[in-house]
C-alpha cells in the first residue's frame, strides 16, 4: 500500500517548467516502483496460476501493471511519443488498487458505482429543462439588443448561442449582468 502512495505522490510532483534533474530523479522513482509492481504482479501470477484471472481485482492489477510495462517500454525506446503520456496517465489508476486492500474503501467504491446509473437520468433531466429554456430564451430574448454581457458570442440568437448563454449563467458567471441586460 505504501508503494501504491509513493507512486501517486511522484506522480503529483511532475509539473510543466520542472527542472532536468527532478525530471530525472521523479523518473528513476517512478521506474523503480514499477518494477516493485511488475514483481509484484508476477509472484501473484505465479501463485495464483490460472486463479489468477478469475478476480476482477486481478484483472484490473494486471491490466495497470500491463499498461505500466508498455510506458516502460516505450520511455525507453523513444522520449517524445504522445502514447507515452497516455500510457503514464494510465499510472494514475494505481491509485484504485487501494481499493483492494481498504475495505471501506471498496464499499464506498461500490455504492458510488451503483449510483452511476441515477446520476444519468438526473443529467438526462437537467439537459431536457435546459434544453426547453434553450428554445424558450431563444423565443422570448433574440431580439434584445447585444450589449456589453450579450455579445456575438453570449446571446439568444439561436439554441446553440442560447445553450451557451444558459450555462455560463449557471455557473455564475456573469449572470447577473445578463438578466440586467434582459
Amino acid at each position: 500500500m505504501f508503494c501504491i502512495l509513493f507512486n501517486a505522490c511522484v506522480l503529483g510532483l511532475v509539473y510543466n517548467g520542472i527542472s532536468r534533474e527532478t525530471t530525472d530523479l521523479l523518473l528513476t522513482l517512478q521506474n523503480i516502483l514499477t518494477i516493485i509492481f511488475i514483481l509484484e504482479c508476477a509472484l501473484k501470477l505465479i501463485s495464483y496460476q490460472r486463479v489468477f484471472f478469475q478476480s476482477g481485482w486481478n484483472n484490473f492489477d494486471f491490466f495497470v501493471v500491463l499498461t505500466s510495462v508498455f510506458g516502460f517500454i516505450n520511455e525507453t525506446e523513444a522520449k517524445n511519443l504522445q502514447l507515452f503520456s497516455v500510457v503514464r496517465i494510465l499510472r494514475v489508476l494505481r491509485l484504485l488498487r487501494l481499493l483492494n486492500k481498504a475495505k471501506r474503501l471498496q464499499i464506498i467504491f461500490n455504492s458510488f458505482v451503483h449510483t452511476i446509473p441515477a446520476f444519468i437520468n438526473v443529467g438526462g433531466l437537467i439537459m431536457v429543462i435546459i434544453f426547453i429554456s434553450c428554445i424558450l430564451g431563444n423565443r422570448l430574448f433574440a431580439n434584445v439588443m447585444l450589449s456589453n454581457s450579450l455579445d456575438q458570442h453570449r446571446n439568444f440568437k439561436n439554441p446553440g448561442s442560447s445553450f451557451m448563454t444558459l450555462l455560463i449563467a449557471m455557473t455564475g458567471e456573469g449572470w447577473y449582468e445578463i438578466m440586467n441586460d434582459l
